[in-house]
C-alpha cells in the first residue's frame, strides 16, 4: 500500500508529465503554423482563399463551452471517416490541420 507521500510524489510526476506533453504538442501546433504562413504565397488562389485563422473571446458559462465544443465535434464528425479510412476522399482533396483551443482566459473573471 503507498503512503500519502508516494501517492503525492505519483501525481506530481503525472502533472509534470502532462505539462511537458502539453508543450511539446503545442510547440508542434506553433511549427505547423508557422511553416503555413512562411509558405501559403506560393498556395494556389484556391486554397490560400479556404484558409483563416482567428480568435474570439467571449463570455460563456462552462454549460455553454461544452455545447460549443459539442457542436465543434459534430460539425466535423463527417469527415471522419476520411482520418479513419471508413470513407474515400475526394481525389483533390489535401490533409488540413484544424487547431481549436477553448479555454477561460487567464487574465479575465
Amino acid at each position: 500500500m503507498q503512503s500519502d507521500l508516494e501517492l503525492q510524489a505519483g501525481r506530481q510526476r503525472a502533472q509534470r508529465r502532462r505539462a511537458n506533453l502539453d508543450a511539446s504538442i503545442l510547440e508542434r501546433y506553433r511549427t505547423r503554423i508557422a511553416q503555413w504562413l512562411d509558405t501559403r504565397a506560393g498556395e494556389p488562389p484556391e486554397w490560400q482563399r479556404a484558409t483563416g485563422f482567428g480568435d474570439l473571446s467571449v463570455p460563456l458559462t462552462a454549460a455553454e463551452l461544452e455545447r460549443l465544443r459539442d457542436d465543434v465535434q459534430a460539425l466535423l464528425r463527417p469527415y471522419l471517416g476520411r482520418v479513419t479510412g471508413e470513407d474515400e476522399a475526394p481525389e483533390d482533396a489535401r490533409r488540413v490541420e484544424l487547431i481549436h483551443f477553448a479555454f477561460p482566459a487567464p487574465d479575465a473573471p
